[in-house]
């Protein structure tokens, strides 16, 4: 199986690596221990294709992961 490298600043940065940051910063922002905030410094209109990646993967983890707790909370998806 091949793996998708990508050269960044001299650096070459997989994105499984960029899927597990987007996943780390999604789970601390659902536990509340950061928010969305610590996206105010990008300027989304002008980020690189890795960093854009990043972002709509945190999203999506953020957004589904919050679906569930919220189905758990509620008790949905239980036996009947």
């Amino acid at each position: 199986m091949s793996r998708r490298r990508t050269k960044v600043e001299g650096e070459d940065v997989e994105m499984s690596e960029i899927a597990n940051i987007a996943r780390l910063y999604a789970h601390l922002i659902l536990e509340g221990a950061t928010t969305l905030g610590v996206l105010k410094v990008l300027d989304l209109a002008y980020v690189k294709e890795k960093t854009g990646m990043f972002v709509e993967l945190l999203i999506h983890y953020d957004y589904h992961g919050g679906e569930k707790r919220r189905c758990k909370a509620e008790g949905v998806g239980e036996g009947v």
